[in-house]
């Protein structure tokens, strides 16, 4: 691999920078989702959602899922939707509460998942990942946490992040 300096920091660099961040992101969406397209038969969108059920403390809701994808709920709900009618999870209202609808994967949504998860693993933790250092690794965490930090509040309070 070729090793990249970084250049010294001026206003057009840091859109470059913006710009190559973008990219990156897209790029490694696009190789995602079609790998889960391929072998697992579902959407980048839908595995997106199969892990954010699974990774909800407690019962999944349309609003939790939302949050965590950093997505509008009703963006999402369409989503589930979809996904019910592929026989992928179950949307099931709340007894004591008829206007909260919990969210769950049915044994074809939890044998994608678990086909998602390997491919997750083996792409983005082996193939994708791998190519950064630990320093690298660490550098990458800290930038990204201080980047998203500034955007998020770009986009209003409205947007909670499920973890720190």
């Amino acid at each position: 691999m070729q090793q990249v300096v970084s250049p010294e920091t001026t206003a057009g660099n840091r859109f470059e920078l913006f710009t190559l961040l973008c990219q990156t992101t897209h790029f490694m969406s696009r190789a995602l989702g079609a790998e889960l397209e391929d072998s697992a038969g579902i959407t980048y969108t839908q595995g997106l959602v199969m892990f954010a059920v699974k990774y909800t403390k407690g019962p999944a809701t349309p609003a939790m899922i939302a949050r965590w994808m950093s997505r509008e709920r009703t963006s999402v709900i369409r989503v589930l939707r979809e996904m019910e009618k592929q026989g992928l999870l179950t949307l099931t209202r709340d007894l004591p509460r008829k206007n909260r609808v919990r969210v769950s994967l049915t044994r074809k949504g939890e044998e994608a998942y678990h086909l998602a998860e390997e491919i997750r693993e083996r792409m983005i933790d082996n193939d994708i990942m791998a190519h950064l250092s630990d320093e690298e690794h660490a550098a990458m965490w800290t930038g990204a946490w201080k980047l998203r930090a500034a955007a998020a509040t770009k986009v209003g309070p409205r947007i909670r992040f499920p973890f720190p």
